[in-house]
């Protein structure tokens, strides 16, 4: 924002309404909206910008240069990821911290050296900050890399496979240590030590029906293992996404569902909004993949990015934020860009005209 940008003294607030109606008049009544919605979406250009040239990096080491390209093609291409690029929303920065954490935690898995659990480390706390709804494919990448971690065991010593798999808990600690650092180290909101929320967090956390939801969250609150606000968007998100808002009637496809969404309304929302191309473009590539002659850090970088995609996706079939559309599911969109720059990869390596062909036709 400007440096002259101006903030109203805030009013007690209570509900969801006054919030927006404070954030709509101090943008529109008392500062210049243009020049602040310039500044902002330079910012946001310039956050992408380096999120999708670090993945680019990272594709490269792990998947090599051509399956990097191609995937880097299909983000370029794909219009849901393009109408995110300039916009103040923590949806796309999530789909590419989750992919990036997903990368570094196949890598991870194919050295074990400190370098790569510095850096999954720090993806995983800039993943963890970028929205709470990180945390189910956070799970699903902690539990490949445990599992890799383990499974050699059948080739070394059980010392080495718990050192490995201290790593991928230390790892886990240094995203908690990141996850901090963005709240400054401050338990609560402020750093005179206030918390200024429209509810006491004890009320906010009594109003989530889930127990095992409830218990964790006030857990983690009395003990201060996380910031208290990171906590308070936690339960916020648990009560509107898991546990639903009331919505008792869903329009998918032009057809009326009383009650719980259906199960494959997420696949259709996904499926609505991917180009025909692109569709066809990741698909060729899982299909490539199937019998593909495939380096060792390459499978273990597309089992991470498979086990984070598969743990986001069942959050999702789980939970009732259906209202939110494709950008509650933008983790996925992202992640199709690996299968897609499969595709062109192995176009590029067989130098068959098929598949060549048929990738060229997928990106046009």
């Amino acid at each position: 924002m400007p440096a002259d940008f101006r903030l109203r003294t805030r009013p007690v607030l209570q509900e969801k309404l006054q919030e927006r109606d404070l954030v709509e008049e101090t943008m529109f009544y008392d500062n210049d909206s243009s020049r602040a919605q310039r500044q902002a979406r330079t910012a946001m250009w310039s956050l992408h910008g380096l999120l999708i040239f670090t993945m680019g990096l990272l594709l490269w080491r792990g998947l090599g240069l051509a399956w990097a390209a191609g995937s880097l093609a299909f983000l370029a291409i794909d219009p849901t990821v393009a109408a995110h690029l300039p916009v103040v929303m923590t949806d796309l920065p999530l789909g590419l911290t989750l992919l990036i954490a997903a990368v570094c935690g196949g890598l991870l898995a194919t050295e074990w050296r400190w370098r790569w659990v510095l850096g999954f480390g720090l993806a995983l706390g800039v993943a963890l900050g970028a929205k709470h709804s990180a945390l189910p494919g956070i799970v699903g990448i902690m539990v490949v890399l445990a599992w890799a971690s383990l499974w050699s065991w059948r080739h070394q010593t059980a010392r080495t496979s718990f050192a490995r798999l201290g790593k991928v808990a230390l790892a886990g600690l240094l995203g908690i240590a990141v996850l901090w650092a963005q709240y400054g180290f401050h338990f609560h909101a402020s750093a005179d030590g206030s918390d200024g929320f429209n509810r006491a967090m004890a009320e906010k956390v009594a109003d989530l029906n889930i127990a095992h939801w409830r218990h964790g969250i006030g857990l983690a609150d009395r003990f201060q293992l996380l910031p208290r606000s990171y906590l308070w968007g936690l339960a916020d998100t648990v009560r509107t996404g898991v546990e639903g808002r009331g919505i008792s009637q869903h329009l998918v496809w032009g057809k009326v569902y009383d009650g719980h969404a259906p199960w494959f309304s997420w696949p259709l929302i996904i499926a609505s909004k991917l180009p025909l191309g692109l569709m066809l473009l990741a698909f060729l590539g899982a299909c490539m993949l199937w019998r593909a002659p495939l380096s060792r850090d390459a499978k273990l970088v597309l089992w991470s990015v498979l086990g984070g995609a598969t743990a986001y996706m069942a959050a999702l079939l789980g939970s009732e934020g259906i209202w939110g559309g494709v950008r509650h599911a933008m983790p996925l969109v992202v992640a199709l860009c690996i299968p897609a720059g499969a595709a062109v990869s192995r176009a590029w390596e067989s130098r068959s005209r098929t598949l060549a062909s048929g990738a060229r036709l997928s990106v046009v």
